[in-house]
């Protein structure tokens, strides 16, 4: 899967922020499978980010990709992070 999205950040308190996703995914089913579909469908995701110090913050985000053109089925994903600024 391939995917493009913007992130939008709004500050809830000096270490917190409310993260918004909104962007395209492609998709293609594995080659070995019965069927042989791809597609283009939107990324929705929503998350928190907590800044640790002014360099460091993690972030736990989810991301929801519909995939009504082809398989019938969504995916769902859960995401952990660290965030280095320089």
């Amino acid at each position: 899967m391939l995917s493009v999205s913007a992130l939008g950040r709004y500050r809830i308190s000096d270490h917190i922020h409310l993260l918004g996703l909104l962007g395209m995914s492609y998709w293609t089913e594995s080659p070995t499978g019965k069927y042989k579909a791809s597609g283009i469908d939107p990324l929705l995701g929503l998350g928190l980010s907590y800044s640790l110090t002014k360099a460091v913050s993690i972030r736990a985000e989810y991301q929801f990709v519909p995939h009504f053109n082809g398989l019938g089925t969504n995916l769902n994903t859960f995401l952990l992070g660290v965030n280095f600024r320089f």
